[in-house]
């Protein structure tokens, strides 16, 4: 869940606005996340054990983060959990006239403008291109990635 820390008005609107690709382009996805899952928590145990010799990473946050992992026992609950602490942003929207769903990978402007504020377009879509090849293990381009901006009144 995205807790909104900005104004909030009482119409329940929503928008997504990020450089990605469709969902349908990237082949069996919930298995991606199920494997970035399991590396993530896998990697927070290699940290824990090292921890004693490396000082860089403060013991207390990884025995949270590896505990609440390991608390998720459903693949739902393990995939909405990857969707929530990826830089990897997530959108579903119904599409009314059509009555279908589509569904969004990417990396929102404004983590982007906040995170690398020096990318051109050019270097933006390069990025996002390269951090959804890394997670999901697809082969993406800059060609492939498009500017989504969807906004919906409910």
């Amino acid at each position: 869940m995205k807790i909104r820390t900005s104004f909030v008005s009482n119409s329940s609107s929503s928008s997504f606005v990020a450089w990605g690709v469709l969902k349908d382009n990237i082949d069996n996805i919930d298995q991606f996340y199920l494997d970035i899952f399991n590396n993530d928590l896998e990697w927070y145990k290699d940290k824990l054990d090292t921890s004693h010799t490396d000082k860089s990473y403060d013991y207390n946050s990884l025995e949270s983060e590896y505990k609440n992992m390991c608390l998720l026992r459903t693949n739902q609950e393990k995939i909405e959990y990857v969707e929530e602490n990826s830089d990897i942003e997530y959108s579903r929207e119904e599409i009314e006239n059509g009555g279908f769903e589509q569904e969004y990978l990417g990396i929102t402007v404004s983590w982007i403008a906040e995170n690398k504020p020096d990318l051109t377009f050019r270097q933006v879509k390069t990025y996002v291109a390269e951090r959804l090849n890394i997670l999901y293990g697809t082969n993406f381009s800059e060609d492939d990635i498009e500017y989504f901006e969807e906004s919906w009144y409910g």
